[in-house]
């Protein structure tokens, strides 16, 4: 799984994690089906080259100073939608001292 973690990361952003620390795993439906998903935590990244994403994904890598990610992201959801597991992402590196 950090193989294929590692690849999406380089394919969808250009950028590659030497390292990946899984964080969290759960159900994301388990009502519906046995499908898990992995929080993994990247702490070294390199810019290796322009990113790969399909055509129809618009996908723009924003770069923002950790200790101003959450009023960043709340500033956007005013404009965007912002995914509100990002911020239970954030409790948990919090809570594992990874940021």
């Amino acid at each position: 799984l950090k193989k294929n973690a590692k690849r999406e990361l380089f394919e969808e952003t250009g950028y590659l994690a030497k390292k990946l620390i899984p964080v969290f795993e759960w159900e994301l439906s388990p009502w519906v089906a046995k499908n898990s998903a992995i929080l993994f935590f990247a702490p070294n990244i390199e810019f290796i080259g322009k990113k790969g994403g399909e055509d129809e994904e618009e996908i723009e890598v924003m770069k923002v100073p950790l200790k101003r990610l959450e009023e960043f992201l709340i500033e956007q959801s005013k404009k965007t939608k912002v995914e509100i597991s990002i911020f239970g992402a954030l409790t948990l590196l919090k809570t594992k001292k990874l940021i």
